[in-house]
């Protein structure tokens, strides 16, 4: 799938040129398991701040998404993770 197959467009302030083509493999929060052509979705949480790890993600060839900065720009990032999840691996199972 595209990024803008996973993130509604309504949410979507910028796509850079360069990742608009890309056909996304996987999708995380963490950092630590960006592998190439992952979204990684840029989350401040209570002990970090997602945007902080930006900069190790992009040499990776991960995709971030952001609020602010470098990278698939948003108007929310947990917003727009929770939707490309659903949208990405289908609703879960009751």
């Amino acid at each position: 799938m595209f990024i803008r197959e996973l993130i509604p467009e309504e949410l979507i302030i910028k796509i850079p040129e360069n990742y608009e083509r890309i056909h996304v493999k996987g999708i995380t929060r963490d950092s630590r398991k960006v592998k190439k052509d992952y979204m990684f979705f840029a989350i401040k949480g209570t002990q970090f701040d997602g945007h902080d790890f930006v900069g190790q993600v992009i040499p990776l060839g991960g995709i971030p998404v952001v609020e602010r900065g470098e990278g698939v720009v948003v108007r929310d990032v947990r917003n727009a993770y929770a939707l490309s999840l659903t949208r990405f691996y289908g609703e879960p199972d009751n």
